[in-house]
């Protein structure tokens, strides 16, 4: 049984799921970082009324988006057979830009880069850069989606294919 539920999967999603809740993880713990290095002797503090801002070298903030890093685990899908290859090239690639275009972007902001925090908290790049990450993660959803269907589609068989199937056991008892 477990063989045949193994077979019928055409296209797992454990790769894309992967890349769907791993903002679980990786949100939170950037924004720790990048509030724990604003207020390290590397940058430049000054506070508001409600919050504050800190001028930080931009390779040292860099460090803040490691979390993001687990947007790579879907690369170790690949080496699976080829239905997980399919769905774990396209995590991949997802998590791939997921994790440099926050990385980029900052990167390329300059010498130093300004972190502010107050209602919202602390983040390493501009609001700009937040909207394309949840967009690219909206694409994982959608990528998510478009697998599970696929490969429902594929892995259940059709209602003739199950009568079938039936008229062959029920059969079989009578002989």
């Amino acid at each position: 049984m477990g063989k045949q539920l193994h077979e019928g999967r055409k296209s797992p999603t454990g790769p894309l799921w992967w890349i769907v809740i791993a903002p679980l993880v990786t949100v939170p713990a950037t924004q720790a970082w990048t509030a724990g290095i604003a207020q390290s002797d590397a940058c430049t503090v000054s506070h508001d009324f409600l919050g504050g801002a800190a001028l930080c070298p931009t390779e040292t903030l860099a460090v803040a988006l490691a979390p993001g890093l687990i947007n790579l685990v879907p690369a170790l899908w690949l080496p699976f057979g080829q239905a997980v290859r399919k769905t774990a090239v396209v995590a991949t690639a997802l998590g791939l830009a997921r994790f440099l275009v926050p990385l980029a972007a900052l990167l390329t902001s300059g010498p130093n880069a300004s972190v502010s925090w107050g209602f919202f908290p602390a983040y390493p790049n501009e609001p700009s850069i937040l909207v394309a990450s949840i967009g690219l993660w909206l694409i994982s959803v959608l990528a998510l989606v478009l697998f599970a269907r696929e490969g429902g589609r594929s892995s259940r068989p059709s209602i003739k294919a199950r009568l079938a199937g039936l008229a062959r056991q029920w059969q079989s008892m009578w002989e």
